[in-house]
C-alpha cells in the first residue's frame, strides 16, 4: 500500500512537472508577443482612423498598450519565478488574467467597429479577429487553457454582436468556427505535450550524462593526482637504486657478485624504460614533445635495428630478414624526426619479436615515388579485426596473459601513434588472427639534394673530462642526496650537497667554485629548482655554470616550465650515464 502512494505521488509530480514546462513554454514567446499585438494594434487603429470617433480609437488602443506593457512586465516576472508549486496556480490565474484582457480588447473591436454600412470595414474588422485567433492559437497552444479563453471570449463576443445586428448565419457560423478550433486545439496542444515532455526528457538525459562526464573526469583527475603523487614517490628511490647500483657495479671486485648486480641492473633498467614510456605519453599528450624534421636515412636506421635485434629474434628461433628495394649504396633520405622515426620502428619490430613464437620478422622499404613505405611484417599470432583499433589505447594488450609473462606496460604502440602523429606519418595496421600482421608507415621523401644533418659526437674521456670538477648537488630527499654523491665521488668529483635554498648558497660560498650544477625541480615549501638556480647565479654564480634539473615531477605544468628554462634535465630515475655525459660535456666546457 505505501508503494502505491508512493508511485501515486511521483505521477503528481511528473504531472505538475509537465504542466510548469508547459507554462513555461508558453510564456517564453509573450515577450516577442507584446512586440507583435503594439505593432498590429496600432496599425489597425491607422486603418480605422478616418472611419470612427479617433477618440473611441485611441482610448481603445492605449488600453491595448497598457495591456501589452503589463504582458511585458508579468509573463518574465512569472517565468522567472515559476516553480512547480503552490505558487503555479497563481501564476496560472495572473496568465489567464492577462489573456482575457487582451481577448475582451479584441472581442471589443466587433462592438466598437463593426458597421455594415462600410462593407471593407466589416470584412476588414472580421478578419483582423479572425487573424488574432489564429495567431493566439499559434502563440497560446502550449497551455490549452489560454488558447481556450481567447478564441471564447473573442469570438463570442463577435458571435453575439453579428446576432444583435441580424447576421444570424454569419453570428451561428462564428460559434461553430469557435468550437470547432476548441476541439481541434485538444490535438494540437497534446502534440505540444508530447514535444515539450520529449524535451523534459532530453533534459534529464543531458544532465544524468553530464553528470556522469563531470564524475568521470573527476575520476579521472583523481586518477592522474594519484598517479602524479605514486609516480613522484616511486621515481624517488628508484632514481637513488639505479645511482647505488651503478656505483656497486664499478667498485665490486667480486666474480661472484657480478651476475647479481649485473641482473639487478638489467631489473632496474626495464623499471626505468616502463617509467619513461609512461613519462612519453604524458609528454606528447601535454604536447611538450615535439618533432624536429629533417632529412633522415632510413639505411642507416634499419641497419641500425637489424644489428640491434637480429641476434635477438635469431636466439628466439626467428629469422630476421631486411629487404630492400632502394640499393643500398643510395641514401634513402626521407622527412621525419630521426630519434621519434627509429623510436617507432624499434617499439614496432620488438613487438614482432615478443609475439612471434614461430617463424620470423621481415623488414622491407618500398619507394613508391614521393614516399617510402617501410613495412614491418611478422608471422606471429595475428590481432583480431575487432581489436585492431584498440592495440593503440594506453596499456593495451591483445592478451592479457602477455603482462604476466613480462611483456610491457602496453604502451609501445601507443606511443608509436603518437609521434606518427606529431611526423605526419601514416601508420596502418593488417594482421590475420594466427597469421601475422604488417605494419606499415607512409613517410614523405625528402627533397632532391637534400642531405643529412652532421651532429659532431661527444667525446668520452673521462679521465681528461671529469677528475676534479666541482659539482653542487641540491635535492631536498636524503637518500637520492647521498647515492648521487657517492656516485660522482666514484668518478673523482668534489661533491657539496645542500637540501634547499640556505644550504645550497651556504655551500658555494665554502665551494668558492662550482662547474656544474644538479639540482631537483621541486624543493620544499614550494620551491623550485629553478628558483634557486635564478638566485645563485644572480647573486653568487655570475659565470653561469652548466645545469642539470634532475625531476621526479611529471606533471604537464612543470614540463612547460623546464621546457621554457633553457636548462637540461633529465626525469628520475635517470640512468647515471646520462649523468655522466652531462658531466663530461661540463668537464669540455671548463677545460
Amino acid at each position: 500500500m505505501p508503494n502505491n502512494k508512493s508511485s501515486e505521488n511521483d505521477d503528481l509530480a511528473s504531472q505538475q512537472i509537465i504542466k510548469t514546462a508547459l507554462l513555461d513554454s508558453y510564456l517564453a514567446l509573450q515577450t516577442h508577443v507584446s512586440i507583435v499585438s503594439v505593432i498590429i494594434m496600432t496599425l489597425f487603429s491607422a486603418v480605422l482612423w478616418n472611419n470612427f470617433n479617433n477618440n473611441i480609437i485611441l482610448i481603445w488602443l492605449m488600453c491595448g498598450y497598457v495591456i501589452a506593457v503589463i504582458r511585458a512586465a508579468v509573463h518574465p516576472w512569472i517565468k522567472h519565478n515559476i516553480k512547480p508549486s503552490k505558487q503555479y496556480r497563481y501564476n496560472k490565474i495572473a496568465v489567464l488574467v492577462i489573456v482575457a484582457l487582451s481577448s475582451s480588447l479584441w472581442g471589443s473591436t466587433a462592438w466598437l467597429f463593426l458597421d455594415m454600412t462600410q462593407p471593407e470595414i466589416f470584412i476588414f474588422v472580421i478578419v483582423t479577429i479572425c487573424i488574432m485567433c489564429v495567431a493566439a492559437i499559434a502563440t497560446h497552444s502550449a497551455y490549452l487553457p489560454a488558447v481556450w479563453i481567447f478564441l471564447i471570449n473573442t469570438l463570442g463576443m463577435l458571435s453575439l454582436k453579428l446576432f444583435t445586428i441580424g447576421s444570424f448565419s454569419l453570428s451561428a457560423l462564428t460559434l461553430l468556427l469557435c468550437f470547432t478550433t476548441i476541439i481541434l486545439t485538444r490535438g494540437l496542444q497534446s502534440t505540444v505535450q508530447k514535444s515539450v515532455i520529449l524535451d523534459l526528457h532530453n533534459q534529464e538525459l543531458l544532465k544524468e550524462a553530464t553528470a556522469a562526464k563531470e564524475l568521470a573526469e573527476s575520476s579521472s583527475l583523481a586518477k592522474s593526482r594519484f598517479l602524479a603523487t605514486a609516480s613522484h614517490d616511486l621515481r624517488q628511490p628508484l632514481h637513488a637504486i639505479a645511482l647505488l647500483i651503478n656505483l656497486l657495479k664499478t667498485k665490486n671486485k667480486n666474480l661472484e657478485l657480478t651476475q647479481i648486480v649485473e641482473s639487478m641492473e638489467v631489473s632496474t633498467d626495464a623499471m626505468m624504460t616502463l617509467f619513461d614510456n609512461i613519462l612519453d605519453v604524458s609528454r606528447l599528450d601535454g604536447g611538450i614533445t615535439t618533432a624536429h624534421t629533417v632529412p633522415t636515412d632510413l639505411h642507416i636506421i634499419i641497419n641500425r635495428l637489424t644489428a640491434q635485434f637480429k641476434n635477438q629474434a635469431e636466439n628466439k628461433g626467428l629469422n630476421f630478414n631486411f629487404e630492400d628495394n632502394i640499393p643500398p649504396e643510395t641514401p634513402c633520405l626521407v622527412m621525419a624526426d630521426k630519434v621519434h622515426l627509429e623510436r617507432c620502428l624499434n617499439n614496432i619490430v620488438n613487438n614482432s619479436i615478443k609475439f612471434t613464437q614461430l617463424g620470423g620478422i621481415n623488414i622491407n622499404l618500398v619507394d613508391t615515388g614521393t614516399t617510402v613505405q617501410v613495412l614491418i611484417s611478422d608471422s606471429g599470432e595475428g590481432i583480431a579485426e575487432k581489436d585492431i583499433e584498440h592495440i593503440f589505447d594506453e596499456f593495451s594488450q591483445v592478451t592479457s596473459s602477455n603482462r604476466a609473462q613480462g611483456q610491457g606496460l602496453g604502451l609501445g604502440l601507443s606511443i608509436v601513434k603518437r609521434l606518427t602523429e606529431l611526423m605526419h606519418i601514416k601508420l596502418k595496421v593488417t594482421s590475420t588472427l594466427g597469421q601475422g600482421s604488417c605494419f606499415s608507415l607512409t613517410i614523405n621523401k625528402a627533397e632532391k639534394g637534400a642531405s643529412v644533418p652532421v651532429v659532431q659526437p661527444i667525446t668520452t674521456k673521462n679521465e681528461i673530462q671529469m677528475s676534479g670538477l666541482t659539482v653542487l648537488i641540491v635535492d631536498d630527499d636524503e637518500a637520492v642526496r647521498k647515492s648521487l654523491q657517492q656516485l660522482l665521488e666514484s668518478w673523482e668529483c668534489t661533491v657539496h650537497t645542500a637540501n634547499d635554498l640556505a644550504q645550497a648558497e651556504a655551500a658555494v660560498k665554502q665551494a668558492k667554485k662550482i662547474d656544474a650544477l644538479l639540482i631537483d625541480y621541486g624543493l620544499r615549501d614550494g620551491v623550485t629548482g629553478l628558483d634557486v638556480i635564478n638566485h645563485l647565479f644572480t647573486s653568487l654564480l655570475p659565470h653561469k655554470p652548466p645545469v642539470l634539473i634532475i625531476t621526479g615531477d611529471t606533471s604537464t605544468q612543470s614540463m612547460v616550465a623546464l621546457n621554457a628554462s633553457g636548462f637540461a634535465f633529465l626525469h628520475k630515475p635517470a640512468k647515471p650515464n646520462k649523468i655522466r655525459n652531462f658531466l663530461q660535456r661540463s668537464g669540455k666546457s671548463k677545460n
